[in-house]
């Protein structure tokens, strides 16, 4: 996870601020 978690993290930047556990969620799906 480099690249991707980036992307993820832009991406997904309002849905961290919403529900940070989503987004280690995210990460492990993708």
């Amino acid at each position: 996870p480099g690249g991707n978690a980036i992307d993820l993290q832009k991406n997904d930047g309002m849905v961290e601020e919403k529900a940070p556990d989503d987004s280690m969620e995210r990460m492990e799906i993708a």
